[in-house]
């Protein structure tokens, strides 16, 4: 039987035919939009309204109370004397006779309210009494000791670069630049986590020292200003982390972050854990369970090629790849310096270049058509500067102006507060290293893992802490290349989507089976291995056993 607990210790009086239903989804199949991120959730059931039923449940058939007793936190549900997960207890209808009840659990709906600005980042990042340059130089040498870093970006045609460097003595300059810390995603995802209350697991960059250099790019300045004189801004002793992100709803910025890097979030409401992990990854696992013998019926194959991708992985682009764009397939890969960027011999076809400090784009011969299809990067030292938002957008840098307090320009009021919306992008950085001709060593940061104006067309690269090289680069953000998006995380996973078995079966399943399970697991069925995307739990089947529907696709 079903059994519903409140956060007081008290069951409700439910009868012993109490029929809950629930569905649990798997978050990697929601739509593009995240009003509706999916969670598990019961279907409304009626209940008979006893007098101890009225009074645990506050009087929910008065107006006057309603609206206040409509949602109760931290319920549990049980399923015979099994707890089966903990959620949210909805009161959707009542008369003087009965209740209508439906419960649901969405860790991740937490999301859906707070902005990155509004996240708890710990208090205050203190500098002195270290000097700024110190500090600065520390972060970019030393960047897994800190959850932000400063580096320099050259923004070409705006009135002042940030975090300026002095490839001569090989430390920051503070006069005349703007002071802005990057902060680091992976640290940024930690917090954002923290809002649902659930054990949080980033199997995507725990483990990777390049992965985990990928940083928040939003330039806002640090500086405050002089109350005696509004010319001349001036460092703080400690600045907030909140400042230095773009205000953009939580749920949102993650789901631009699951379609850039084709990963999954699985929620799993019995344990209570959420985990972010590449579907890459998922694919090559073994599977978990094997629900042969739990059979009821066949697979009935689902032919609906709407069901064939999930909704963020086609999560809309202000660029869109254009139809006639040939398939990277189709086209040979180039890698260029600056100097020989634009004179290559290029045989009649197509061609995709990919460089440090320029876009990658598709060509048809030499001094051909030209096709932009990638996500930007932000270039070190001297050349284009250019975007590498998840959006897609081909804008300078400076066609968006400062996104923060202070936008350079000085006139008779002072330095100007501008706040202006500015798309949602990373950046990798790699370090201290020789990444411009003629210099020392510099801050390095790109969407790239080749290098430019430094060594052959061929040169990768490094990833340096505190001037020891830890391995070459082998992260881009473009998307073709050996090296791309779409090769490294999104090919395998496209593919079984729109190659594979898709349907729906049925099973009755020992409720410790159903426990067990996670949306990350792969389930064997006969000879082949499915990826869940919807499990219905719809009734409870001779004790300790559940019948449920699983909507799944086959994976190789």
């Amino acid at each position: 039987m079903w059994k519903i607990k409140l956060p007081d210790g008290q069951f409700l009086d439910t009868p012993d035919t109490l029929g809950l239903q629930f569905e649990l989804n798997n978050q990697v199949f929601s739509t593009s939009s995240t009003a509706s991120l999916p969670g598990s959730f019961s279907f409304p059931v009626d209940v008979p309204l006893t007098k101890r039923m009225t009074q645990l449940l506050k009087w929910p058939q008065r107006i006057d109370s309603a609206v206040r007793t409509r949602v109760i936190e931290n319920v549990v549900a049980y399923a015979e004397g099994v707890p089966l997960f903990q959620g949210t207890l909805r009161v959707k209808q009542a008369n003087k006779s009965s209740v209508k009840l439906e419960l649901y659990a969405s860790p991740v709906s937490a999301l859906k309210t707070k902005k990155l600005t509004e996240l708890d980042f710990e208090g205050s990042r203190t500098v002195a009494p270290t000097s700024w340059t110190d500090y600065m130089l520390d972060t970019a040498n030393n960047p897994e000791d800190y959850d932000h870093a400063f580096f320099y970006v050259f923004n070409e045609g705006a009135n002042l670069p940030f975090n300026v460097w002095d490839d001569i003595a090989e430390n920051f300059v503070t006069t005349d630049s703007i002071i802005s810390p990057f902060v680091r995603l992976k640290y940024l995802l930690d917090r954002m986590f923290e809002l649902t209350g659930y054990q949080f697991s980033n199997d995507w960059q725990s483990d990777d020292l390049e992965l985990g250099r990928l940083y928040v790019f939003n330039n806002v300045d640090v500086r405050v200003l002089a109350e005696a004189d509004p010319h001349d801004p001036e460092l703080p002793d400690s600045f907030e982390l909140n400042k230095h992100l773009p205000p953009i709803i939580s749920a949102e910025f993650l789901k631009k972050l699951m379609a850039q890097w084709g990963l999954g979030l699985f929620t799993n409401i019995f344990k209570q854990k959420i985990a972010l992990i590449p579907l890459r990854d998922i694919l090559k696992r073994a599977p978990k369970h094997d629900w042969t013998n739990y059979a009821v019926d066949d697979l009935v194959v689902d032919t609906d090629e709407s069901f064939n991708a999930p909704g963020y992985y086609n999560y809309a682009q202000p660029n869109a790849i254009p139809p006639y764009a040939p398939p990277v397939e189709d086209a040979t890969l180039v890698r260029t310096t600056l100097e020989v960027y634009d004179n290559l011999p290029m045989d009649p076809g197509h061609y995709y270049i990919e460089t440090n400090s320029n876009y990658l784009e598709f060509r048809t011969g030499n001094f051909g058509d030209r096709l932009a299809l990638c996500h930007r990067g932000v270039r070190v030292g001297e050349g284009e500067a250019y975007e590498a938002g998840m959006e897609g957008l081909f804008d300078f840098i400076s066609g968006h102006f400062w996104n923060g307090p202070y936008s350079g320009w000085v006139d008779d009021d002072g330095y100007k507060w501008e706040q202006n919306d500015f798309p949602t992008a990373l950046m990798f950085y790699r370090g201290l290293q020789d990444c411009i001709i003629g210099a020392n060593r510099s801050t390095l940061n790109g969407n790239s893992v080749w290098l430019d104006g430094v060594g052959s067309p061929n040169t990768k690269a490094k990833l340096v802490t505190n001037g020891v090289e830890e391995g070459e680069a082998t992260q881009s953000l473009n998307w073709f290349g050996e090296y791309g998006l779409y090769e490294k995380y999104h090919k395998q996973w496209s593919e079984t989507l729109r190659n594979n078995v898709h349907g729906t079966q049925s099973f009755i399943l020992p409720i410790g089976q159903v426990t067990e399970f996670s949306f990350e697991d792969k389930v064997r069925v006969g000879n082949m291995d499915f990826f869940i995307k919807r499990l219905r739990i719809k009734q409870l089947y001779n004790g300790q056993k559940m019948l449920v529907e699983a909507s799944m696709v086959s994976v190789i």
